[in-house]
């Protein structure tokens, strides 16, 4: 199974090696940090209530079928004014 694109001979070449300990070791505490920051983040967005997308009403999901017909109506009244040229 591949990690990111990384396949575990290539994990493996890249610390099997000298001083390979030391590099995972850094490369996990970075993974790490990162996953921290990312879950703060969203943990921080989840509670303002701000941020991502809210889900849709049915009066939303009919005004957005509402304004596809009228801009497939449009488009098809464009082609028909090419069409007579």
């Amino acid at each position: 199974m591949a990690f990111k694109g990384t396949l575990p001979s290539e994990l493996w070449l890249h610390y099997n090696q000298e001083g390979g300990r030391h590099l995972m070791d850094l490369d996990m505490h970075i993974a790490i940090e990162i996953n921290d920051k990312i879950a703060e983040a969203s943990s921080k967005s989840k509670k303002s209530g701000k941020g991502g997308l809210s889900p849709l009403s049915a009066n939303d999901a009919s005004s957005v079928v509402r304004r596809r017909n009228e801009r497939r109506e449009e488009r098809r009244k464009a082609q028909e004014g090419l069409n007579n040229t």
